[in-house]
């Protein structure tokens, strides 16, 4: 079962979408991948296939993504807060609303990823890869990160030459 070594609660079936684990096995893959409002805070799940999957407004925060596959994944609105997601693939995916406060995203593929509305406040980019990634919107608290590509957009009163992005520093 794609259940094995795993501990659930706070419901009776596996597509009830409405349970925590604690522990999933790596690489795991299940069949169903919409994981919408679902809990996993401080799971880990490195290294994991979860191309696709569906985290609409989950509590992912202190998880262990890192390494994982979560390409064209849709977490907007997901809590991802003190969550490792070095080395992950998050290429493509849907971060719009996310609560990336004191997140790892060091080593990241963000090609293509959005991050309107985001909350990226001490988020860590550095080496990241964010060719054509929107942060636009986003609400960034850092200072200065390198990047192996900058994002096509930058949220205000940031900006990005080279591999650097730096917050521009107001003058009164």
């Amino acid at each position: 079962s794609y259940l094995d070594d795993c501990e659930v609660c706070d419901s009776n079936s596996f597509n009830d979408n409405k349970y925590c684990m604690n522990y999933i096995k790596s690489n795991f893959d299940p069949l169903n991948k919409d994981f919408s409002n679902s809990i996993f805070t401080s799971t880990s799940v490195e290294n994991a296939n979860l191309k696709d999957a569906i985290f609409q407004n989950a509590d992912l925060s202190n998880a262990n993504l890192s390494n994982a596959d979560l390409s064209g994944a849709d977490l907007s609105n997901a809590n991802l807060s003190d969550a490792d997601l070095s080395g992950a693939d998050l290429s493509g995916a849907d971060l719009s609303g996310a609560d990336l406060t004191d997140t790892n995203l060091s080593n990241t593929d963000l090609t293509d990823a959005k991050f309107q509305e985001a909350n990226l406040k001490n988020t860590i980019l550095n080496n990241s890869t964010m060719d054509g990634a929107a942060l636009g919107s986003a609400n960034i608290d850092i200072i200065t990160t390198t990047l192996v590509s900058c994002p096509l957009s930058v949220a205000e009163n940031y900006v990005c030459t080279g591999n650097s992005l730096s917050r521009i520093e107001q003058t009164e």
